[in-house]
């Protein structure tokens, strides 16, 4: 059943481990640094095409990107005195006519959805977390719903009660080694320290009470990758071994 109360946004709980090649390497150490409030794994999904050829993105550029999902699976840390480590959330933000994946366009709404499986306590200390990272100015509305998130090599399912499902996938090569698509937008999400591009097989989120609703699919639209967020002006790199082959 979802709980929900206003105001709030959305947020959702990876339930699962997430771990795919070549990240793997990296998650067990240098994701645990001196400084660090949290860190872990983040999904950022947007409702346009991010790596596309441009008469596509010209296309999309103003009539598309109204949503932005963003799941974050946190592997070490706290906030507030709180342990947070193994718990995710999902925030769901959007705007009524502006493209969110372009820098600078501020989300009018936003949608938490908060693990049910999470302490009272550990819901609270997530919702002040997530207050630092989203877009909007406040929370639209909080939800405490069941989450499932499910990775099979670079495959990923991810669900927040019947508010939120999105699978995202490695996307094809093209038949003839190049289909002249080249990368439009960067991650609007803060703490990134590496990001892949997958193809969004099938996505949809729906907020009947607030008449949103966003169902497509198979488009090149989902950044993912390791993030983290530190308190101290420590590098990366004097926390990832030299041996990671995904560290910058």
């Amino acid at each position: 059943m979802n709980k929900c109360r206003f105001p709030a946004a959305t947020l959702l709980s990876l339930g699962a481990w997430l771990i795919w090649p070549p990240l793997q390497l990296c998650l067990a150490d240098s994701l645990t640094p001196k400084g660090t409030d949290v860190s872990g794994f983040l999904v950022e999904s947007h409702s346009t095409e991010i790596y596309a050829g441009g008469c596509i993105v010209s296309s999309e550029e103003d009539t598309f990107g109204r949503y932005l999902t963003r799941a974050w699976r946190l592997n070490a840390g706290s906030h507030q005195g709180v342990a947070l480590a193994g718990l995710s959330v999902v925030l769901v933000e959007h705007h009524p006519s502006a493209n969110l994946a372009k820098k600078g366009v501020m989300p009018q709404k936003a949608f938490l959805y908060l693990p049910d499986s999470a302490t009272a306590a550990q819901r609270a200390a997530l919702q002040a977390w997530v207050e630092t990272q989203r877009l909007a100015s406040e929370f639209t509305e909080v939800c405490t719903v069941p989450v499932s998130f499910t990775a099979e090599g670079k495959t990923l399912t991810l669900t927040a009660g019947d508010r939120v499902a999105v699978q995202a996938q490695p996307a094809p090569p093209c038949e003839n080694g190049g289909c002249g698509q080249q990368l439009w937008y960067s991650p609007r999400s803060a703490g990134f320290l590496d990001t892949e591009i997958l193809l969004t097989a099938a996505t949809r989120v729906s907020q009947p009470d607030h008449q949103l609703k966003w169902d497509a699919g198979n488009r090149r639209s989902t950044f993912v990758g390791r993030f983290m967020d530190r308190t101290d002006a420590a590098t990366v790199a004097d926390h990832c071994p030299s041996s990671c082959e995904v560290c910058p």
